[in-house]
C-alpha cells in the first residue's frame, strides 16, 4: 500500500496477490483515478523500471498547506501533480515500488542507498527491537552507512555489534564475486533508544548526528 495525507490517503495497493508474487517495497497498482509518474531531477519522465522521484495525481480534497506557501509550491505542482519526496519505480505491470525517501538517501561513493532497504531486512536479526540506518561522513566515499541498534528487552550481551554484522554477512548480503555491491553497514552502534519526533516517528536528523558522534569515537 502507498498512501499519504496530501493525496487523500491511499494511492496504490495490492489486492489478492499470492505470496510468491510479492516483492519488498512493492505497493501495487494505482487505486481509483490515481496516476503515477516517475521523473528525474529535471522533472522528465524516466523509463519503466528506472528509479526516480514519484509524482502522484488524483482527485484531491486538499490543495495546499495552511499558512505555508513555500511547502505548498514545492508539493502541489501545475497540472494537479503532487510531489511527496519519495523515490521509486514503475514496473511493466504499472505497479509502483517505493524504495525510500529522497531526503533520507545515503550517497555512498557511486551508490545511492535508501535506509528502508536495509532497515527492513536487518530488523529480522534475532534480538533486535529497533534499527535505524544513517549516513555518516566519510573522506573517500562522501558517506558511509551506520546502523543504530536497539536490543529487545531482556536480550543478553551476546547480541552485540559483531553479532549483527555476522547476521548481515551470512544471511542478507552474500555476493562473494563483488562485495562492493553489498551495502552492509560499515558501522554498527548499540544505543538505548532511537531518537524520535513528537509524532513517534524516527528523528533522522538527530539520529544522523548521534551516529556521527558514535562513529567518531571508534
Amino acid at each position: 500500500m502507498y498512501a499519504s495525507t496530501e493525496t487523500a490517503l491511499m494511492s496504490a495497493m495490492i489486492v489478492n496477490s499470492r505470496d510468491d508474487e510479492y516483492e519488498d517495497f512493492l505497493c501495487g497498482s494505482p487505486v481509483g483515478d490515481t496516476q503515477f509518474r516517475i521523473v528525474n531531477s529535471d522533472m522528465e519522465e524516466v523509463h519503466v523500471g528506472q528509479t526516480g522521484e514519484i509524482l502522484v495525481k488524483k482527485s484531491l480534497p486538499c490543495t495546499c498547506y495552511v499558512n505555508n506557501e513555500k511547502a505548498t509550491k514545492e508539493t502541489y505542482l501545475p497540472g494537479g501533480w503532487v510531489r511527496l519526496g519519495d523515490r521509486g519505480y514503475i514496473n511493466s505491470k504499472k505497479q509502483i515500488t517505493v524504495v525510500g525517501r529522497g531526503s533520507h538517501a545515503i550517497m555512498r561513493g557511486d551508490d545511492v542507498v535508501y535506509p528502508d532497504q536495509l532497515e527492513y531486512p536487518i530488523l529480522k536479526c534475532p534480538g533486535l527491537a529497533e534499527i535505524l540506518i544513517a549516513g555518516v561522513p566519510d573522506p573517500s566515499k562522501l558517506e558511509e552507512i551506520c546502523a543504530l541498534l536497539v536490543r529487545q528487552p531482556g536480550t543478553g550481551e551476546e547480541v552485540d555489534e559483531a553479532y549483527v554484522r555476522r547476521f548481515c554477512q551470512e544471511t542478507l548480503f552474500i555476493n562473494p564475486d563483488n562485495p562492493e555491491f553489498n551495502p552492509i553497514p560499515k558501522y554498527f552502534c548499540l544505543v538505548k533508544a532511537i531518537p524520535k519526533l513528537k509524532n513517534g516517528k524516527a528523528d533522522r536528523i538527530a539520529a544522523k548526528q548521534l551516529a556521527t558522534q558514535l562513529v567518531s569515537k571508534k
